[in-house]
């Protein structure tokens, strides 16, 4: 090809083994049924040969170098914001536009998402993927997109991922729990799939076992697992679902620790609703110290993670990779340090009185 030529779709059709016809439906990102290595074909042929639809091969690669993509599984939780908002400072001082998609812990959705983000040639994504597998990352990964886990982690991909020391949190939350008179302390979650779920509970019966209290698999209470709706709030629905189970059994916890937040606020919503006072009744502990934490009544004690740092730091990495692509890159998983903060919602029941 000639210097200085613009690139045309027969150039990509040709460099990629592919119909014309088949390109121009590929670049317009229309429902057409083409093979994955077919489409990863094209899509590699327009990066190696900077291909731009009516602009410039070499302004398209500034525009599309300054583009990095946010997948975030619920919007709703305010947990999300929070950390978009660390992102957004980061990539805002560098001169980067985000393009955020909300998939609603949907699957499809987030492969859409991702689809969209590689047709753009989006280079860096941060992203809190909806499964606990590295599969789909994994392909996008091999045609050189950049990554960063945020509050999880997937064995298998080679990329940064930031988080809390869940774990570590679990046991503060047990043991300030226990230091005020429960034994007897209930586990509430969403589905255990997610890794940062799953070290919570996994702290949770470390702290339980250093104290030498039996785990008690009926006080382990999970969400049914259902498809998130674009007008419901997924954590404050599966508290509110949590709270419903545990007056059904008839739960003899006196405390319950909550994965995080808004599940613990749903928790405590339907308890209140239902007479039991909060935390006369029940003690509560939450997880994140999300800004609703601290205004809902009763106040909700809770382990603080540092979110909006989590956003920064996750930003910082993306880019570092970004810029080092080819060469060195940065791939550990960084866990955070929680604390605890006491508020209005535990009881000490080693005296008469709150």
């Amino acid at each position: 090809m000639k210097q200085g030529r613009k690139v045309t779709i027969k150039d990509i059709a040709r460099e990629a083994g592919a119909s014309i016809a088949t390109v121009s439906r590929v670049l317009n990102g229309r429902n057409y049924p083409v093979s994955g290595e077919l489409r990863a074909r094209i899509l590699d042929a327009v990066r190696r040969l900077d291909y731009a639809p009516g602009a410039a091969s070499g302004s398209s690669r500034r525009s599309a170098s300054r583009d990095i993509g946010v997948l975030i599984p619920n919007i709703t939780n305010p947990f999300y914001p929070q950390a978009f908002l660390g992102i957004e400072a980061v990539m805002r001082e560098k001169g980067y536009n985000i393009l955020l998609f909300n998939t609603f812990r949907s699957i499809q959705r987030e492969r859409e998402c991702l689809k969209l983000l590689m047709e753009k040639q989006v280079r860096g994504v941060i992203i809190s993927t909806v499964e606990g597998e590295a599969d789909d990352l994994l392909q996008y990964a091999n045609h050189g997109m950049q990554f960063v886990l945020l509050d999880q982690t997937l064995p298998g991909l080679n990329c940064p991922s930031i988080n809390f020391d869940s774990r570590r949190g679990a046991r503060m939350a047990i043991e300030h729990l226990l230091k005020n008179g429960h034994s007897r302390i209930a586990f509430a979650t969403t589905p255990l799939v997610r890794s940062s779920r799953i070290d919570t509970h996994r702290g949770y019966r470390e702290a339980l076992a250093a104290a030498d209290i039996p785990y008690r698999g009926d006080y382990v209470l999970i969400s049914p697992s259902e498809p998130e709706e674009e007008h419901r709030n997924y954590e404050l629905d599966a508290g509110r679902a949590i709270a419903r189970q545990f007056l059904s059994d008839g739960c003899d916890a006196t405390a319950i620790l909550c994965v995080n937040d808004m599940l613990a606020i749903g928790v405590m919503n339907t308890l209140i609703e239902s007479g039991v006072r909060i935390p006369e009744d029940v003690s509560i502990v939450g997880f994140d110290d999300i800004v609703f934490a601290g205004v809902y009544h009763p106040q909700l004690t809770t382990v603080r993670s540092p979110i909006y740092d989590t956003g920064k730091l996750a930003a910082m990495l993306l880019l570092e990779n970004m810029v080092n692509s080819g060469r060195s890159q940065i791939a550990f998983n960084v866990n955070l340090e929680p604390t605890l903060v006491e508020r209005r919602t535990v009881r000490n029941l080693t005296r008469n009185h709150l």
